[in-house]
This record gives C-alpha cells, sequence and structure tokens, in this order.
C-alpha cells in the first residue's frame, strides 16, 4: 500500500509539472455561453434557448448583450464567435458579435473588435479577430460588454470567447 502511494505522488508531482496551455503570459479565456446573454427588450420574442445551450432566432432582428466582467490591466488579444449561419436571407445576413467599451460617465460606446459568421452553413463556424481598439482593460473609467446580433431561425449562438493576457 505505501509503495503504491508514493508512486502516485511521485506520478501526479510529474504532472503537476506540465503548464496548461494559458499559463505563459495568458489566462483561460473568458467565455461567455449563449444563456448568460440577454435581449435588448426591442424585439423580446425575436429568440428562444434550445435546451441544448444555444440561442436560435425566429426570422426578425435581435439584439442581445453581457457584462464582461475582464480583469483590471489585461489586453485583450481576440474576440471568438461560435455560431452556426443557415442563411443569407435575413434581414441581419450574419452571426455578429462585438466587444464594446463605455466611458462609465458617459453613453457613447466604441467597439474594441468585432466578428461576423461567413456566409449560410449549417456547421459551427468559429470567426476570431485579433484586430483590438485599446485592448487594455481600464474598470476605473470603462465599463465593457459583448452585444451578439441574429435573426434567422437557422441562425444559432453558441457562445463569445474573449481571450486575454495579464
Amino acid at each position: 500500500m505505501r509503495k503504491a502511494m508514493v508512486f502516485v505522488l511521485v506520478a501526479a508531482a510529474g504532472l503537476a509539472g506540465v503548464a496548461p496551455l494559458w499559463a505563459a503570459g495568458h489566462t483561460a479565456p473568458m467565455v461567455i455561453p449563449a444563456a448568460a446573454l440577454h435581449n435588448d427588450g426591442e424585439n423580446p420574442n425575436g429568440f428562444y434557448f434550445d435546451q441544448n445551450g444555444y440561442l436560435e432566432g425566429d426570422g426578425d432582428p435581435v439584439k442581445m448583450f453581457a457584462a464582461a466582467y475582464l480583469p483590471q490591466g489585461a489586453t485583450v488579444e481576440s474576440l471568438t464567435l461560435y455560431a452556426v449561419d443557415g442563411t443569407d436571407a435575413c434581414t441581419v445576413p450574419s452571426v455578429n458579435a462585438w466587444l464594446v467599451r463605455v466611458p462609465i460617465n458617459e453613453a457613447e460606446l466604441s467597439q474594441m473588435v468585432g466578428v461576423a459568421t461567413d456566409g449560410a452553413s449549417s456547421a459551427i463556424q468559429e470567426p476570431t479577430s485579433s484586430s483590438i481598439t485599446d485592448g487594455v482593460i481600464d474598470n476605473l473609467f470603462y465599463r465593457y460588454f459583448v452585444r451578439v446580433d441574429f435573426c434567422a431561425a437557422t441562425h444559432k449562438v453558441l457562445a463569445v470567447v474573449i481571450d486575454y493576457s495579464e
């Protein structure tokens, strides 16, 4: 019994030396699941949440929002949208996502980065952008959120992922 326990401890110590992918200056990315997004109230019936964990449109354009609680001083590296874009024949032809910042004492937002799906496909698309404007997080003067727009019943939003380093 004692030898087996020593082996397990030695094996665990060896595995502990393997650093996770995000350890070299990165943290685990912030994942905003579809369940965290809420509607702006303009079209409260323009979507539904599927029990399989995604949002789906009903044919009318809908805007969804979620707060992005990024750590002070972090640098945003990229934004990725996980979505299905089953049609181009909609008022909002692509599924779009943006990371936005707004000064705490003002109501004028600025887009930090945006992505969109690329044409009709039944497969999950993962558009990513690393073209970030004002990428250093300053929670003392700004608030941050994600916006996602979609409309068709074949538009499905699974998640938005923000990769950042500290």
